[in-house]
C-alpha cells in the first residue's frame, strides 16, 4: 500500500529589484572549482610539437619482476616528451591507465600521481592471476585540459537562455540566465533543494509564474587559438 500525500514544490519564484547575493552553496562550489583551478596548468603555444606526445613519452617499470603475485603493486613511471623529443617540464596531462587480460575479461584501473613536472606515477593492484597488459592512454595533452579548462570558465556569457511568458491572449520573450548583468527588476527562480538560483528579465504586465518555457542557444564563439583546436581534432594516442 502506498501513502500518498500533496508536497510543496521546491522551486520558488519572486521578483527582485536586483540579483541576490550568491548563497552559501554558491561559495561551496566556487571553493572546489578554485581547488580544480589550482591543479590546472596554465599554458599556452604556438607550435603543436610543444604538445605532449604519445609516441615519444617514455615508460618503464619501476619495480620489475620475472612474476607478481596477487595483490601486488605494479608501478610504472611516465616521462613526457614534446613532439619535438624535449622532455616536458610541467604535468597536467590527461592519462588514462589500466590493466587488462583479454583471455579472463578482466580489467582494473590505476592510480595516476602527477609530479607536476612532466613526470608521472602510476600505481595498479594485481587483482588476479594469469598475463596482464598495461594500457596508459594519453587522451589530452596538458595544452589541451589548459584550454578547454579556459574554455570552461568563459562560457557562461557564450549560452543565450529566452525565456517565454505567457498569458492567456499573448506571450513575450526576455533574457533569461544564471547570470544577469542588470539593474532591472528581475524574476528570480529559487530551488530550494539544491540552493541555485536562475533569473530572468521580467517583463511588463507578466507575473514571474507565467514563464512557461526556456530556450538556450550557443552562441558563434571559439575560446580555443588554431593550434589548440587541432590538438582536440587529433586521435586519442596510448601505449599498450
Amino acid at each position: 500500500m502506498l501513502q500518498l500525500c500533496n508536497c510543496q514544490p521546491q522551486t520558488d519564484c519572486s521578483v527582485t529589484e536586483s540579483i541576490p547575493a550568491p548563497m552559501e552553496t554558491d561559495d561551496e562550489i566556487e571553493d572546489l572549482f578554485n581547488e580544480i583551478d589550482g591543479l590546472i596548468p596554465r599554458v599556452s603555444i604556438d607550435d603543436i610539437k610543444k604538445a605532449t606526445s604519445a609516441e615519444e613519452t617514455n615508460l618503464t617499470v619501476v619495480n620489475p619482476k620475472d612474476n607478481y603475485c596477487v595483490g601486488d603493486l605494479l608501478l610504472v613511471r611516465v616521462d613526457a616528451y614534446d613532439y619535438s623529443g624535449a622532455p616536458k617540464t610541467y604535468g597536467g596531462d590527461y592519462l588514462r591507465a589500466r590493466i587488462f587480460s583479454p583471455a579472463t575479461n578482466s580489467s582494473a584501473s590505476g592510480s595516476i600521481q602527477d609530479y607536476n613536472n612532466g613526470t608521472y606515477l602510476v600505481k595498479f593492484t594485481l587483482f588476479w592471476e594469469g598475463t596482464v597488459h598495461i594500457s596508459i592512454v594519453l587522451m589530452h595533452p596538458s595544452e589541451a585540459v589548459s584550454a578547454l579548462w579556459r574554455g570552461r570558465n568563459q562560457g557562461f556569457a557564450n549560452i543565450k537562455y529566452t525565456g517565454n511568458f505567457t498569458s492567456a491572449t499573448s506571450y513575450v520573450n526576455r533574457e533569461c540566465g544564471f547570470y544577469l548583468d542588470t539593474q532591472e527588476e528581475v524574476c528570480a527562480y529559487i530551488d530550494k533543494r539544491d540552493k541555485e538560483a536562475f533569473f530572468c528579465m521580467k517583463p511588463e504586465n507578466y507575473p514571474c509564474e507565467a514563464l512557461t518555457h526556456m530556450n538556450s542557444v550557443n552562441r558563434d564563439h571559439s575560446y580555443l587559438a588554431e593550434v589548440e583546436q587541432l590538438l582536440l581534432n587529433r586521435k586519442t594516442e596510448g601505449t599498450h
